[in-house]
């Protein structure tokens, strides 16, 4: 007996019994059979001994179902939707209307705009990104301010101005009053 499915092989159904047997000859494997029966895999292997397996059957579409389909789409509904709504995959009912022209959607594609919108907004950070840096090199050069008052003054780290005056060639240079503190301490 199973530890992880009490209802083993101790408590004999046999409609249960029956009705894996017929499952099993209609084509579902063991697996599927226990998981729908809430039975362990070993039960239903026990079950199902010495029978043959038969080949699950396919759900044939009804005529109606196709052409319900196909009138959608003539609408203007997509395959994703339709199969939402008749309760199909989606890649048999774009089978059924392959023929038909797709439905014009309005404007792009989500992920086409979600990509616009995403550009844009990295356009609009690097402007005030470079605004902000062309700031900061601007009070480094006129002098009086040490790298740490610029970027409070600008919102942003004392290693992001170092790192944009180092990548514009200007040389660091020492703080009057960070020496003068270091000194003034024992």
């Amino acid at each position: 007996m199973s530890q992880s499915n009490p209802r083993a092989l101790d408590d004999f159904d046999p409609e249960e019994f029956e009705l894996a047997r017929r499952l099993f000859r209609n084509g579902h494997g063991v697996i599927s059979i226990s998981v729908r029966l809430a039975r362990s895999r070993e039960a239903i292997a026990h079950w199902v001994e010495g029978l043959e397996q038969g080949t699950l059957q396919r759900r044939v579409a009804e005529p109606w179902e196709i052409e319900t389909a196909r009138r959608m789409r003539m609408q203007g509904v997509s395959a994703h939707a339709i199969a939402r709504e008749m309760h199909r995959s989606p890649g048999t009912v774009a089978y059924w209307v392959r023929d038909l022209p797709k439905p014009v959607q309005e404007g792009l594609p989500r992920y086409k705009r979600m990509k616009q919108e995403q550009h844009a907004r990295r356009l609009a950070r690097d402007k005030a990104r470079a605004e902000k840096q062309i700031r900061a090199l601007e009070l480094y050069r006129a002098g009086g301010m040490s790298r740490g008052e610029i970027g409070r003054e600008i919102g942003v780290g004392v290693t992001t101005v170092t790192q944009w005056v180092l990548a514009a060639g200007l040389e660091l240079r020492t703080c009057d009053s960070w020496s003068s503190r270091r000194r003034s301490r024992p």
